[in-house]
């Protein structure tokens, strides 16, 4: 017969079993009324969930336009909102240099919900710019996309657009330097955020070809049960993979994502020489300060007033 002691023991192993199965169905329903619950506004109009199976046709490959280069000169933005929301100076700033330096053949804004205002109708006036409707990815393999951050959905979506058509894909705070020529040349390409090491890697910039072998390994490593940590699976999932895979992904070390997010002011307060740089990622974000208007980027002697001179008016100058 087993004692009182031994008894007492396996009610308390039997309360605390079942406090920890209560808790993991409290998470577990609501993580998926989040992810049903982030519906459009009204006034967006709401299109299809997109489910992505197995034997969805991700790995389509399409031939790029020109064979002297792996990746087509295609730029790819997505933008997925609750409700209309008015376009900034800065985003309006990136689809501006993207047209006037990469000179794509198209410049694809996938989009649930397009922005509205003065700056989004600049935006629109931008040449060989197509708009494309997409709702944010609901399901993937199977599993339900949580919506830790509004930008959850678009960092399956970006990998999975990128796989069918290739081209390049921006954030919508990525200021456009150069061409991207050079880069167009390798199959698949990030930009590292650290000075000392491959890794750092930063989803917010990336080039592949259609259907690049890095980029199939990434959509089958994509970690659903990842998205609660920021920028797992758009940068840290990566950098794994770069590890493993060092022959499948070329990296840039400081022309795609320097400054990093440890030194946004030198973006904003500061002068960064910028002069190698791609491109410059704003990461607005995590610039809790005042982001100069248009009205006064003019007289701003910092990166940030250098790179919107050179991209409204053609020059650095201060006017």
């Amino acid at each position: 017969f087993l004692s009182i002691s031994s008894i007492m023991k396996a009610a308390q192993c039997l309360f605390v079993i079942l406090v920890i199965s209560t808790c993991i169905y409290i998470y577990n329903t609501f993580s998926f009324t989040q992810s049903r619950n982030v519906q459009m506004d009204d006034e967006c109009q709401t299109y299809q969930k997109n489910k992505i199976s197995r034997n969805s046709g991700f790995d389509q490959i399409n031939t790029t336009e020109n064979f002297q280069y792996k990746v087509p000169n295609i730029v790819h933005y997505i933008w997925y909102a609750r409700k209309p929301i008015e376009w900034k100076f800065t985003q309006y700033l990136s689809v501006l240099s993207a047209s006037k330096f990469i000179k794509p053949s198209k410049i694809m804004f996938h989009t649930n919900c397009t922005p509205i205002g003065h700056y989004w109708n600049r935006t629109t006036e931008i040449p060989n710019l197509e708009i494309i409707q997409r709702s944010p990815t609901s399901e993937l393999f199977g599993v339900k996309v949580l919506f830790f951050y509004m930008t959850s959905p678009s960092d399956i979506d970006r990998l999975l657009i990128l796989n069918t058509t290739g081209g390049i894909y921006l954030d919508m705070d990525v200021i456009t330097l150069k061409s991207f020529d050079p880069l167009r040349v390798y199959p698949f390409t990030m930009g590292s955020e650290s000075l000392t090491t491959k890794v750092g890697l930063n989803g917010g910039i990336i080039l592949s070809e259609p259907g690049s072998k890095f980029l199939k390994i990434w959509i089958n490593n994509y970690v659903d049960d990842q998205r609660s940590q920021w920028a797992y699976n758009s940068g840290r999932m990566a950098d794994k993979l770069a590890t493993r895979f060092p022959e499948d992904i070329h990296i840039e070390m400081t022309s795609l994502n320097r400054p990093s997010y440890l030194e946004v002011d030198q973006i904003f307060v500061k002068k960064y020489n910028w002069h190698n740089n791609y491109a410059i990622h704003l990461l607005v974000r995590l610039w809790k300060k005042h982001i100069p208007l248009e009205t006064e980027i003019n007289s701003s002697d910092t990166t940030f007033g250098e790179i919107s001179r050179m991209v409204m008016h053609g020059s650095t100058d201060i006017l």
